[in-house]
């Protein structure tokens, strides 16, 4: 076997088995009477990913993005397919929210995307399926419980 072939073999070998160590990290909240199943980003290659590149999210799924700090956040679109309703939290008190947030336009450059903030700091992010604000009629004030 010549040496680039080994070397192509053992960089795929790598690949593979750090990609199936990889787990993800997922609890249940409940939200009035409804259930999620959420995924948690908690880390910065997490967060920086979050739900871009995917194709859908069901509506009893969402992802928890976790913070240490407590500050003002901007969220964007980057590479989303699908509508989503932002929810901002402070613990588990929603605080405020940005309802159906867009996907981006068609060819639309990085920098023209619009950036979604916080109204004020915050130390975690809920996004939803688009209309889940609306249909689970939402308010500030209410709390998400979290089932590990």
């Amino acid at each position: 076997m010549s040496k680039s072939i080994k070397l192509l073999f053992l960089a795929f070998s790598c690949l593979i088995i750090t990609a199936c160590g990889q787990q993800v990290n997922t609890v249940t909240i409940v939200v009035h009477d409804a259930k999620f199943i959420v995924e948690i980003a908690d880390t910065d290659v997490s967060r920086q990913q979050g739900l871009s590149g995917r194709k859908s999210l069901a509506d009893d799924q969402g992802m928890l993005f976790v913070f240490e700090d407590v500050k003002v956040r901007n969220f964007w679109m980057k590479e989303m397919n699908f509508p989503i309703d932002i929810i901002w939290l402070i613990g588990n008190e929603i605080i405020a929210w940005e309802a159906a947030v867009p996907i981006p336009l068609a060819g639309q450059n990085l920098g023209d995307l619009p950036s979604y903030r916080s109204p004020q700091p915050i130390n975690r992010v809920l996004e939803v399926s688009a209309g889940t604000i609306a249909r689970l009629n939402l308010k500030v004030g209410d709390i998400i419980k979290i089932n590990k």
